[in-house]
């Protein structure tokens, strides 16, 4: 499931987020020999064939899971499902009125309309605040990437997206 990477993989592409102002990069490369990172071996892919504006928002909800912003990446990916069901031409002034709306015009399958529907809940969390924001763990958030990502590739093969 996981293995463990050299640091020479990593190093070339190290990108270290400022939040501590004491941060020395050298003594950050030093503890990356020291101790080896866990590298999931199981890659979130961006769905081929999305438009560039839904690929880079999809691509930064990968990114905010893979740094651990669990809200950040369930918020992401609700905006990405209703840039993607926008972007099939489902009228709603609401997400939860496009999901019906794709569904009833046969854009998104019974099931899409159920993964799109979980999906939009778990967004909610983070869309309204909610206590429960602080109860999100990974898997959760990882659950409303894959959610996103069968939505997506449910449309990409129903033809209806505009914009590619």
């Amino acid at each position: 499931r996981h293995r463990l990477a050299h640091p020479a993989e990593v190093l070339p592409e190290l990108v270290v987020h400022r939040r501590d102002p004491g941060l020395d990069l050298v003594q950050v490369r030093r503890q990356l020999l020291l101790h080896p990172l866990e590298i999931s071996a199981h890659v979130l892919e961006v769905p081929a064939g999305l438009p560039k504006d839904l690929e880079q928002v999809f691509s930064e909800a990968v990114g905010c899971f893979e740094t651990g912003s669990h809200v950040a990446t369930v918020v992401l990916s609700g905006l990405f499902v209703e840039g993607l069901l926008a972007k099939t031409g489902a009228k709603g002034g609401r997400l939860v009125d496009m999901i019906k709306a794709a569904h009833e015009s046969g854009v998104i399958s019974p099931l899409g309309f159920h993964v799109a529907t979980a999906s939009r809940m778990l967004r909610n969390l983070g869309a309204h605040y909610s206590a429960e924001l602080a109860k999100l763990k990974a898997s959760d958030a990882r659950l409303v990437l894959e959610m996103a990502r069968k939505l997506a590739s449910d449309v990409i093969a129903s033809g209806t997206l505009k914009g590619t």
